[in-house]
């Protein structure tokens, strides 16, 4: 009997999964579900940094040992970041032998440590999945977390004697975006009795909701793509897992609203270029790709002639170049860079902030200089080591979404990590201090847990055509 094309989708009778099986699933849906209520912390328990999703990823790590091995791609994967991130956090670890602030340090690493062990974790034990659970897994644990995101919040508004759904039209009305996280958002926070939480969102970084980003819009992102690549191999539809889906999807773009953050703009059209380059030329839909050339050359033609007449208006050019780079993004930049100049060769130490008066923030927003501002040129060279793994992994998946020759799964699931890494990339590493909190770790492991999958098809289709014995001619 001949074996079947790895081209041709089959429906195989799903295994029943065991009990210890489902108690994974059920906890790797917990996390997920529970990352978005990062900023509600468990302050009644005498605990006001332990967070919901904490008690979950210690079931997570409880449950590890037991469900070893993962899969060999996922382990490859885990591997690979476990190395990289742990001999960044070796070199910031020997920076606290000349830090002035050696338990701010510590404190730090400990926590930059335990985050990415829950994360590596859940990617090990989610590649253990089959294409469809990890679908279902995703599905349901996107929606499940836009619920609890705005059960929470109608909570909030109920407890302090409103009406959560009149706010939502308030902040609709009021034609500005930033309303949803004025009145919707800070407003239900602290009718939870917040106040630190939403003091800080609404005033000290009205735009730090990188969290979101990870929490939401990656996870939903991850969740349509590996939704799409099941359908796609094994002709499994679900109504109700497709409706989770899209409902999860529409809380995405609700959270990017919420944000209203230049950070989450500048995700969302990597985002939106990425998906639109994938169905417009390399799945080979040619009228999409080329509405998108007319498109992209009459945008490059409008932001030209956009320029010239914003420079004309101006005066001179260089005075409208003057207008654009005097941000404060870019002086702040110089003062820290002549910071870490006054700091030597070896940094400050972990721990140490950049000490200015008029500013709200700490540390630098940049992984690279955040390393070198705490160990130098050690620091910087951790950074290149950690950052090159993280680039690597969206080449790898960016190289697997453009090969014409593989599967439509394939690719789909692609796409999906290389939107989930890219991420990380640009929000959390670029244009953050380059510190990842636990959201943006399982943003991360979600992303590699959907590249794990890809590979193993890959590799496991790969297989089977070697397998079958060529045609007699």
């Amino acid at each position: 009997m001949m074996p079947h094309s790895p081209s041709v989708p089959v429906r195989t009778a799903a295994r029943k999964p065991s009990s210890k099986d489902q108690l994974l699933w059920f906890v790797l849906l917990s996390c997920i579900a529970l990352v978005g209520l990062g900023f509600l912390p468990l302050a009644f328990l005498g605990t006001p940094f332990l967070k919901p999703i904490h008690i979950f990823a210690a079931a997570l790590l409880l449950l590890t040992p037991t469900m070893l091995p993962g899969s060999p791609e996922g382990t490859g994967i885990v591997r690979m970041v476990a190395f990289a991130f742990f001999t960044h956090l070796a070199v910031l670890l020997v920076s606290l032998a000349w830090s002035p602030l050696v338990a701010t340090g510590a404190l730090s690493l400990m926590i930059s440590f335990s985050n990415c062990v829950i994360a590596l974790a859940f990617c090990l034990m989610a590649s253990r999945l089959s294409l469809t659970r990890l679908a279902d897994l995703l599905a349901y644990g996107a929606f499940a977390g836009a619920v609890a995101f705005h059960l929470s919040l109608f909570v909030g508004h109920a407890l302090s004697g409103q009406n959560a759904i009149s706010v939502l039209i308030e902040a609709a009305t009021s034609g500005d975006l930033r309303n949803f996280k004025a009145l919707y958002f800070v407003g239900g926070m602290k009718g939870l009795g917040v106040e630190g939480v939403s003091s800080f969102f609404s005033s000290i970084a009205p735009k730090a909701t990188n969290s979101f980003g990870s929490a939401f819009v990656t996870t939903a992102v991850a969740a349509v793509h590996v939704v799409a690549a099941d359908r796609a191999l094994t002709r499994y539809r679900s109504v109700k897992r497709d409706w989770a889906v899209w409902l999860a999807l529409v809380n995405a773009v609700f959270v990017i609203m919420i944000a209203f953050s230049d950070r989450v703009q500048i995700y969302g059209a990597l985002l939106i270029i990425a998906h639109l380059s994938y169905f417009g030329f390399m799945h080979g839909n040619w009228k999409l790709g080329a509405w998108l050339t007319f498109g992209g050359l009459w945008v490059s033609l409008s932001a030209i002639m956009y320029i010239a007449v914003s420079a004309s208006a101006q005066g001179t050019f260089e005075e409208y170049a003057y207008r654009i780079m005097n941000n404060p993004r870019f002086t702040d930049l110089d003062r820290v860079l002549v910071r870490l100049g006054e700091l030597g060769m070896l940094g400050g130490g972990m721990g140490i902030p950049l000490s200015f008066s008029d500013t709200s923030y700490l540390y630098p927003h940049n992984l690279f200089l955040f390393n070198y501002l705490s160990a130098g040129m050690i620091g910087l060279l951790a950074s290149f080591i950690w950052f090159g793994v993280l680039c690597l992994l969206a080449v790898k998946a960016f190289a697997l979404m453009i090969n014409q020759q593989m599967p439509r799964a394939v690719r789909r699931l692609a796409l999906g990590a290389f939107s989930g890494v890219v991420y990380v990339i640009t929000l959390t590493q670029l244009v953050s201090q380059g510190d990842l909190d636990l959201a943006d770790w399982l943003g991360l492991a979600i992303a590699l847990s959907v590249l794990a999958k890809a590979q193993s098809i890959h590799d496991r289709m790969g297989t089977q055509s070697l397998s079958r014995p060529s045609p007699v001619r």
